[in-house]
């Protein structure tokens, strides 16, 4: 990374975060904490905005076609704060930070951080359910050098990219891990941001129950599983609704437009959530216009504009997958887990239908409810193409990721109301549910790399309730590699090692794509002996892959690491121990030298 180009990108970084908190202080919100939050988020989908064009029109992205491509927002901004200076000038003097958004943020983030721990290890090793998380670093755009602009799910790749190459402390896989941890932390923070502007006067106790119950969730299982741009497109969702209720008040245009920014975020973050975002965003226009007794279709007229630029902004960034034969078989891909659609949502709905009916009056249920059934509107479409044969459980159930904190926000919203009453036992309600949450993590223990072999594929489809199998799951860490074996595959990649000597191009390897795409990555030795392109999982390229290694005379090494057990082929493993030596072990990586015959 240039150090010119990215001083200017740190400047116009500042110069954008004080113009953005600027803007909110038009409307009356002082509270620098989530000005901040909003700031970043909306700054970062701005950038992917930015990419998606660069993208569409064949111009190779830069940082300092980055900081170009801000320079535009800034100036507008900076027009709006020079037309409000004297109502900015008078607003400054209240800013400040408050000190429950402050315990947000605090809690957020620190539990983040001790569950992205408990998983990953304090080495920080990229071990995880599935071969994602290595696909997801490759594609990590380095803003230093000129790449193709990626235009589907930008925002992720930028934010990571930048993230990794401003932090040259660790290697960029452990940044890369660091990171998405953060993701972890921010997607918290901002549904807990929703919270606390539904609940203002709700205690501390309450807030680190949600914390619990929403960290420590689909949320986190979203994590251990690999779908980061999923959990990062989370925090967009979820601060776009913190964003709409800043607006009910307001009815500020500017803060709209942020809300639209936000919404953009979404999209080219994940799209999967794009749904989610615009049925949220039209059903808050029409609960806005009856609460406040105004003609719903003005509003809705004013709104569509933006609307209409998210959907087209969706369609440009997904145009390789825009055709319905392509978007069916995407939908319809059959994944490992998450069968059973009410398994992780039956608890808590008994309660939620309790404090629904018990307080629909209250604007907070009726914002609850709201935020509920328009992303439920989407499950229930996605539903139906389960239903029909064209979509797998996979795709339903990941909208649990919004609905399951939305049931938690009910559930402690009742508890909440009964404070008023009986505040002992709630206190006593909120300390039961923390103290349920982090019991599994104390209680379960597992070997390291316990899942090898056929138990991995239990795992994958054991239907378990979510805060119980992330819990089993976070047993079993490392699942797939050790720092060990990291540190043996970095030897091989310097030239450190003997394992592999004199092998530059090429090695058969085999074993599930979890360590296999990071055997090249640090090794920078591609794992078959011919092209492949079925992202390293089909199990007839690791047969074709051992078959040529036994017939070819010069390639003499084999590599195999976890979970080739997987594919349940004693037979082959056997052949190789009996017909080759053993050159190199470490925990989940053996390394074999063909026998002369």
């Amino acid at each position: 990374m240039t150090s010119n180009a990215f001083a200017i990108y740190v400047l116009l970084f500042g110069v954008y975060l004080v113009l953005f908190i600027g803007t909110r202080l038009t409307h009356h919100a002082k509270e620098i904490l989530s000005g901040i939050h909003f700031a970043l988020l909306s700054l970062f989908a701005l950038q992917g905005l930015a990419c998606l064009t660069f993208g569409l029109m064949g111009i190779d992205l830069t940082l300092e076609a980055i900081n170009l491509a801000l320079l535009i927002p800034i100036l507008f901004m900076a027009f709006w704060c020079y037309q409000d200076r004297h109502g900015i000038k008078t607003a400054v003097n209240g800013i400040h930070a408050d000190r429950r958004t402050f315990f947000i943020y605090l809690m957020g983030f620190l539990l983040a951080m001790a569950a992205g721990l408990l998983f990953f290890t304090t080495d920080l090793v990229p071990s995880s359910m599935t071969g994602d998380p290595a696909r997801h670093f490759m594609q990590i755009i380095n803003p230093a050098e000129i790449n193709p602009a990626q235009t589907h799910k930008p925002v992720y790749y930028l934010w990571a990219g930048i993230f990794i190459h401003a932090l040259p402390v660790l290697h960029d896989d452990q940044l890369f891990v660091l990171f998405n941890i953060f993701v972890l932390g921010l997607s918290t923070s901002s549904c807990l941001l929703v919270f606390s502007k539904l609940f203002p006067t709700a205690r501390w106790l309450a807030i680190f129950a949600v914390v619990m119950l929403v960290n420590f969730g689909y949320s986190l299982f979203a994590l251990h599983f690999g779908y980061y741009t999923l959990l990062l497109s989370s925090a967009y969702l979820f601060s776009t609704m913190a964003l709409l209720l800043e607006y009910k008040d307001a009815g500020n245009e500017k803060n709209y437009l942020a809300i639209a920014l936000l919404a953009i975020g979404v999209v080219l973050t994940h799209s999967y959530l794009a749904p989610d975002a615009l049925f949220i965003l039209f059903g808050f226009d029409i609960w806005n216009t009856r609460r406040q007794r105004r003609k719903t279709l003005p509003e809705v007229a004013k709104h569509l504009p933006f609307w209409i630029l998210i959907i087209l902004v969706t369609y440009a960034s997904n145009l390789g997958l825009a055709d319905g034969e392509s978007i069916e078989r995407t939908i319809a891909a059959r994944g490992f887990v998450n069968n059973d659609i009410w398994l992780n949502l039956l608890p808590f709905l008994p309660f939620a239908a309790w404090y629904f009916v018990r307080h629909w009056r209250t604007e907070s249920a009726q914002l609850i409810l709201l935020f509920t059934l328009t992303t439920a509107l989407f499950s229930l479409i996605m539903g139906a193409l389960l239903w029909t044969g064209h979509a797998a459980p996979y795709y339903l159930n990941r909208n649990q990721i919004i609905l399951l904190p939305l049931l938690v926000f009910a559930v402690i919203a009742l508890i909440h109301k009964m404070e008023a009453h009986r505040a002992t036992l709630a206190r006593w309600l909120y300390i039961a549910i923390a103290i349920s949450v982090a019991t599994p993590y104390l209680l379960l223990r597992n070997p390291p790399l316990a899942t090898a072999n056929i138990s991995f594929f239990d795992l994958l489809n054991d239907e378990q309730w979510v805060y119980l199998q992330n819990a089993i799951i976070t047993s079993f860490s490392p699942l797939q590699m050790s720092h060990r074996d990291r540190m043996l595959m970095r030897q091989i990649g310097a030239g450190d090692s003997q394992c592999l000597a004199g092998i530059k191009g090429k090695v058969a390897v085999l074993g599930t794509d979890h360590e296999t795409i990071w055997f090249y990555i640090y090794t920078q030795i591609y794992p078959s002996l011919f092209p492949r392109n079925d992202g390293f999982i089909g199990f007839n390229n690791y047969l074709r892959n051992y078959k040529e290694w036994q017939s070819s005379p010069p390639d003499s090494r084999i590599v195999i690491v976890s979970h080739f057990g997987f594919w349940n082929r004693g037979r082959m493993l056997a052949d190789i121990r009996s017909h080759a030596a053993l050159v190199c072990k470490g925990d989940s990586i053996e390394i074999y030298r063909k026998s002369a015959r």
